[in-house]
């Protein structure tokens, strides 16, 4: 029990750190990860991850999209070469995951479970197009980041954020923003409260030296 026990402790302290390398270190080599997530994030009906380095990118997109994340560890349990750790996840969502382990320091499988969450139709969806003045990039990703926090105070589900290149930008000779981010409101209401929060007026002051205009698109799933 207490091999089970420490390898537990060993992956919530693991995450809650947010040391991408001190989390990769629980995986094995070979690993089949599966998770609705993954069907999300990747566009991947399968939901499954067999690379390592692909899994390192999941994860890095975790934590850069909830620099707050912290999982709260409800209840342990054991099987024969097993566990399952159920915990309190994201946005106060519910986590359930299966892991096989090699050795009892090893993850070789991941089944992912998640307690339901209101469908992204009876949401709030709004498109966000952040422009940084030139030369002020990092200070605009710095703004961002400073972001979710409040965001979070406000259970905006963060779907993906994204930093574009020009290079890969659809229509080079337009002025590509800095940053694109899909935010998830419950509600209109939500998204007002979350408009006239003290907190984001003070740092989006803070920051307007770096940051030139901010588009938000209102959106729905067709």
């Amino acid at each position: 029990m207490g091999t089970y026990s420490a390898f537990s402790e060993k992956w919530f302290a693991a995450w809650n750190s947010r040391d991408i390398d001190q989390i990769m270190e629980l995986y094995n080599t070979t690993i089949d990860f599966m998770s609705p997530k993954i069907q999300k994030i990747f566009n991947k009906p399968s939901g499954r991850i067999t690379n390592k380095d692909e899994l390192r990118n999941y994860f890095m997109l975790a934590l850069k999209a909830n620099p707050n994340l912290h999982f709260e560890p409800y209840h342990v349990l054991e099987g024969v070469n097993s566990v399952v750790l159920y915990y309190k996840s994201i946005n106060n969502f519910l986590s359930a995951e299966f892991m096989e382990l090699h050795g009892m320091d090893k993850i070789v499988t991941v089944r992912a479970h998640y307690t339901p969450s209101v469908t992204i139709e009876d949401n709030f969806l709004i498109t966000a197009l952040i422009f940084a003045r030139p030369g002020y990039e990092e200070k605009c990703r710095e703004f961002e980041n400073a972001m979710v926090p409040i965001l979070q105070k406000h259970n905006v589900y963060i779907e993906f954020m994204a930093n574009l290149q020009q290079e890969n930008f659809v229509l080079p000779t337009m002025k590509k923003p800095t940053e694109i981010h899909l935010l998830r409101f419950s509600s209109q209401s939500t998204f007002e409260a979350y408009k006239k929060d003290k907190e984001r007026i003070d740092l989006k002051n803070k920051y307007q030296t770096a940051i030139e205009k901010t588009i938000l698109i209102k959106g729905s799933i067709l």
